[in-house]
């Protein structure tokens, strides 16, 4: 797939004269990235728009984690440049939690790194029973909440999320589409990997086309 050709679904922020008005916050540009076992995928090339969702698939091992790091920063590329206009977080059930801390420790770690309060992630993703557990303890969907509190950080425009309904119940979920919409709607964006399908509309990435 031509991602350059793409006509993807953007939501309307603004309107001037009949013509769409959208501001895009992310440009990949001919973005190649290789992991211990070679080249994952090369020449990969798209932009994301406020209000938008990309959605990255491919096979296992094609590299979709590893793109979320690159546009995140967390990854080098072998070649090509990521151009980014505005702040991103890359949200991951392993990412930034170390399994020996607690959860209120871990919390405590993201207030003091985004200077922020990160309560209000307790109560919204019913965290007030697990603070004293160890993110070891914990179960895959508890550990899911957990990251998934990262979201309520509004500094960062652009949400660069990897597998993140992965072993919630239900009602996680819909609290996570809700969350999403809410999130378009003031004009953040969403680059996401996951095999779930999703009630959005959404333009694909398709990383096995890109060998």
């Amino acid at each position: 797939m031509g991602q350059r050709d793409l006509n993807p679904h953007v939501m309307v922020i603004g309107k001037k004269k009949g013509v769409v008005v959208t501001s895009e916050l992310m440009d990949v540009q001919a973005l190649t990235c290789a992991f211990d076992s070679g080249v994952l995928f090369r020449n990969v090339s798209f932009s994301v728009s406020a209000s938008q969702i990309c959605h990255v698939i491919g096979p296992n091992g094609s590299g979709k984690t590893t793109l979320l790091k690159c546009l995140a920063g967390l990854h080098s590329p072998v070649s090509g440049q990521v151009i980014k206009k505005t702040r991103c977080q890359f949200i991951s059930c392993s990412a930034w939690q170390s399994e020996s801390l607690t959860v209120q420790q871990t919390i405590n770690f993201w207030e003091n790194y985004y200077q922020q309060d990160f309560q209000p992630a307790v109560q919204e993703f019913d965290l007030q029973k697990l603070m004293l557990m160890k993110m070891g303890d914990l179960s895959q969907g508890q550990k899911q909440r957990v990251a998934l509190g990262r979201l309520i950080n509004e500094k960062n425009n652009v949400w660069l999320l990897d597998e993140p309904t992965l072993s919630l119940d239900k009602e996680w979920v819909d609290q996570f589409y809700s969350k999403m919409k809410n999130h378009l709607h003031k004009g953040g964006a969403v680059v996401i990997v996951s095999h779930d399908s999703f009630p959005f509309e959404m333009p694909e990435i398709n990383l096995g086309a890109y060998k």
